[in-house]
């Protein structure tokens, strides 16, 4: 035979009558007298999620949809390589991103630093995906100063291909021949 307690004014199942009442862990619980268990969770459980009404998107579709990638494929596949940060941090394509987040996105030999001004799902215009974000000055000079040093070393090279005789000429010197006059 089972005895009846009434719980405590504050509890999950108060003004009802019940056969047991307790704690597992930090989730209360309550076993009505019909045999059904009431289970009541932490009210910390809600304390990481997002809760407030903060519009956020995807990191891989924002990227996708900022254009730094031409599919969503390819940015998930730069998130998860580490060539995306948020916030300094390194992430997950999953990871929701707010605005006024900062990214910190590489691609090839190129590192773009950004701060997330909008968010977007859809891929629209490139001048649409501009208005998504804006890229720090020192992200630009770092980028004119990798540009410059891209074009002064293309023009380190010879100033023309060379033409037969002097092929015959360069491959004869690989074998120490001397040059003809």
């Amino acid at each position: 035979m089972s005895t009846f307690v009434q719980p405590a004014a504050g509890s999950c199942c108060a003004g009802a009558l019940v056969s047991l009442h307790g704690t597992i862990g930090s989730s209360r619980f309550c076993i009505l007298p019909e045999g059904s268990i009431k289970l009541t969770p932490p009210t910390d459980w809600n304390a990481g999620l997002n809760n407030s009404t903060t519009p956020t998107v995807r990191l891989d579709k924002w990227l996708w949809a900022a254009r730094f990638f031409k599919t969503r494929s390819l940015a998930q596949a730069a998130v998860n390589g580490g060539k995306v940060h948020l916030n300094g941090a390194r992430t997950r394509p999953a990871k929701p991103i707010r605005v006024d987040d900062t990214l910190f996105i590489t691609k090839g030999q190129v590192e773009f630093e950004v701060q997330v001004r909008a968010l977007s799902e859809r891929r629209g215009k490139a001048t649409d995906a501009q208005a998504l974000y804006e890229e720090t000055p020192e992200s630009i000079a770092r980028r004119e100063a990798i540009r410059a040093a891209r074009k002064e070393s293309r023009s380190a090279g010879p100033e023309r291909r060379p033409h037969k005789r002097d092929r015959r000429r360069l491959r004869d010197l690989g074998r120490g021949d001397t040059f003809p006059r």
